[in-house]
């Protein structure tokens, strides 16, 4: 009976033994980052080369890349290397380029083959040809903070540090939220954007698609706030055009017409080009009782795109100006382009009436 009792004790502690190493460790990591957090970064910043060896895009490339051109950082380079000038991940390099004109990008294209392995090859060449002494490598599909670059290089300030790595984490949620939210389900797609937005704070696509949710399900307030953070981290100014319109129409449903028209106007001078704001903001100018301005916003969406919805709303400003022979040739082109409207059929066949026509 006694031994019977002791191998219990025996049993008993090997099994607490894991949840012991747990619990230590747990502790152990929480006082590992917080006193990373608590740590002033050194002023040591010597010139650095980026090396990035890449091949095809994804959702994010853009994201990613351009999240290294954004560094707190005072000299540094960076390098991408392609195998084929074809390489579409090549065109998003040259895209970054051209939205960085005062950082220092190259774009290198194919490498002598030296193994089997080509991305080795890749990054022998930039190896070769970077400007600077510290070499820093990162792989297509990394986005990273704006301090990154310091501190990944504040350990080599005591001279006793040869090599750094870091870890990473995955944001592959925001692309199975996406999946759900095609297919209407947002009670399934929230919790992966919101784990998306978590681990990468600083993916505007992520914000805007917890925004676009939010917004569909009526809470505003929390929309709004999740746009403002898509925009801070917009890709490039058609991402925050169009999240801009979107803040826009929010603010429409809320009858607050200043501010609605404000974003609107934010909207169309990132993007000239975008339509829904044109429509959007003539709305907003046609409540204002501003017909003048609004039919030049109906005007110009109709320019840009065959859209029955602006030449719908061209004929209501024009009819509300008391221009009965431009608010029916409107009406019409809206009925051209979108038989089924009925509203557009309806205000035609009134001011047919009215003028005899």
């Amino acid at each position: 009976m006694h031994l019977h009792a002791a191998w219990r004790w025996v049993v008993l502690l090997l099994a607490v033994s894991p949840l012991a190493y747990y619990v230590f460790s747990t502790i152990a990591a929480w006082r590992f980052f917080r006193r990373e957090r608590a740590r002033k970064l050194p002023e040591f910043a010597p010139p650095v080369s980026v090396l990035k060896a890449v091949r095809g895009v994804d959702f994010a490339t853009h994201e990613n890349y351009s999240s290294f051109c954004r560094q707190n950082y005072p000299n540094y380079e960076i390098i991408f290397a392609v195998n084929e000038a074809d390489d579409p991940a090549a065109a998003e390099v040259r895209r970054v380029i051209r939205e960085f004109p005062g950082r220092e990008i190259r774009l290198l294209v194919g490498a002598e083959n030296l193994g089997a392995n080509r991305k080795v090859n890749k990054l022998a060449r930039m190896t070769s040809e970077a400007r600077h002494e510290f070499l820093i490598l990162a792989d297509g599909d990394v986005r990273v903070g704006p301090n990154f670059l310091r501190e990944v290089v504040a350990p080599f300030a005591s001279g006793n540090t040869g090599a750094v790595t870091s870890f990473y984490a995955g944001i592959a949620e925001n692309n199975l939220g996406a999946a759900y939210m095609e297919n209407n389900d947002l009670v399934s797609a929230l919790p992966h954007f919101l784990a998306a937005a978590q681990y990468a704070p600083d993916l505007g696509s992520a914000h805007y698609n917890l925004g676009v949710i939010l917004q569909r399900q009526g809470q505003l307030p929390e929309a709004a706030v999740q746009y403002r953070q898509a925009i801070a981290y917009a890709a490039d100014a058609g991402e925050a055009a169009h999240t801009h319109n979107n803040l826009g129409v929010l603010y429409l449903t809320l009858n607050n017409l200043p501010v609605a028209k404000a974003e609107f106007d934010k909207a169309l001078s990132l993007n000239p080009n975008e339509v829904n704001s044109y429509i959007a903001r003539g709305t907003v100018e046609y409540q204002l009782e501003k017909m003048d301005d609004a039919i030049a916003d109906f005007s110009q969406a109709c320019s840009l795109a065959r859209s029955p919805v602006a030449y719908f709303w061209l004929g209501r400003a024009y009819e509300s100006k008391g221009d009965f022979p431009h608010a029916k040739a409107a009406y019409k082109f809206a009925l051209q382009l979108a038989p089924a409207m009925q509203e557009a059929g309806t205000r035609l066949a009134f001011l047919q009436a009215l003028t005899g026509q």
